[in-house]
Formats: structure tokens, sequence, C-alpha cells
């Protein structure tokens, strides 16, 4: 979901010709498909990172989630996906809080696709600390622990980060947002211009991710 709205609109005559000519040459164009950041990002560890902002409310990210994970197994040795959940409103905060507490106990990874399913098809209201912990424990999570880790400092330092990071590298871009070894950034919506659906979009912001990690072991 971008900012003002999920996968834009109707693209401007230039830009939709650009696309057509990418198409025809078979390479995504700069400025179009992807973009390059002014600062590069360092990465949390020693491979090159591919890191997906995202929020757990965001419908298009839902849908994006098979493909990512899937596109994901397939990663060279040296290539990792990193996930980064996005701040802004209340609700958004609250589930930004939940990712980091389930992260940091070893959760995510396993709850996240039932997480997606509670909001995007059963339409629960995990809106409230309350809402989210009942939630957890429902999924076989320690409830003392899950709320002790959710009122940690260290958690609120953690939020802090990701929301630096996050200012540090969307800018005016929204979720899902893929940032590549920390130079470029794509999404469904930069990639997908012109796409017949959702899942088009998203299948070709992979496909120009793998293109940008093509870039970099050039560089390297």
């Amino acid at each position: 979901m971008k900012r003002r709205d999920l996968l834009g609109v109707a693209a401007a005559p230039l830009l939709l010709g650009s696309v057509a000519l990418a198409q025809a040459q078979g390479a995504p164009v700069e400025g179009v498909h992807f973009k390059t950041l002014r600062q590069s990002q360092p990465a949390a560890s020693g491979a090159v990172e591919v890191t997906e902002f995202f929020w757990y409310g965001c419908p298009v990210c839902d849908g994006f989630e098979p493909y990512l994970v899937n596109w994901a197994q397939k990663l060279d040795a040296g290539v990792v996906l990193r996930k980064v959940h996005v701040g802004g409103r209340a609700q958004i905060r609250q589930h930004q809080q939940l990712f980091l507490t389930l992260e940091a106990m070893g959760e995510e990874s396993r709850l996240r696709p039932r997480i997606f399913d509670a909001l995007h098809r059963q339409h629960l209201a995990l809106d409230s600390e309350e809402a989210i912990a009942q939630f957890v424990v429902s999924q076989g999570v320690d409830g003392a622990k899950f709320k002790s880790m959710w009122q940690s400092f260290g958690l609120q330092a953690r939020m802090q980060q990701a929301n630096q990071l996050v200012q540090r590298t969307l800018s005016d871009s929204g979720v899902p947002t893929l940032c590549v070894g920390g130079r470029y950034i794509t999404s469904p919506a930069m990639a997908g211009v012109g796409a017949a659906s959702r899942q088009e979009a998203g299948r070709r912001a992979l496909v120009v991710t793998d293109y940008l990690l093509e870039q970099l072991r050039r560089r390297a």
C-alpha cells in the first residue's frame, strides 16, 4: 500500500512509453521500474540484503507475501531477505510493535502467515494490545513473555531504529517496497506499471529485484 494509494492509478503517457520500451528491450528502466538511493544504506549483516518494507494490514503486502517467500527460498548464497515493518498511525504502530516483539521471541516467521490470514480473511481487529495479546496466546505464544517483551525498553529502541531506517530509505514510497543491497528500491507499484493484476505486478517486482542483484554482482 502506498502512502497515498495502493498501486497507483494510470501513469502519464510518457511513463507508459518508457515502460513499453523497457519491456521491448528486456531491461528495467531507472526512474520507472526502480530508483537509486541518494545515500546507500549499510547492511545489518555481512550479506547482500534485500529488505522488504511492509505492513501486516496492507492488502498488497498480503498478496505479495507468497511470491516473496517462494522467491526467497531460491536466493543465492550470500543474499538474504530482511523484513522491516513500517510504523505510522496507531494501528500500524501496534502492528510494528507486534512484528518486533515476535521477531525478538523467534516467533515472527511462524506466525506471519497466520497474522495475514487473521487480518485479511478472518477480518480480526488486531488494533489494541489486548486484542493482539489474545491472538498470539491463541497461537501458542507464552503470554507473560510476550507482554514482557512488548513493554521492554529494548523493543522501543528497536522501533525507533526501524522508523529511522524507513525515513532514510522510503522517502515518498509506500509498501511493499524492496531495497536491494542498500542501493536501489523497487516495488510492485513501480515495476508493475501497466500490469493486469497485483499478482503480475508482484512478479515483475521480483524480476526487477533479480536484475538489481545482478548489477550489484557486476559492481563487486
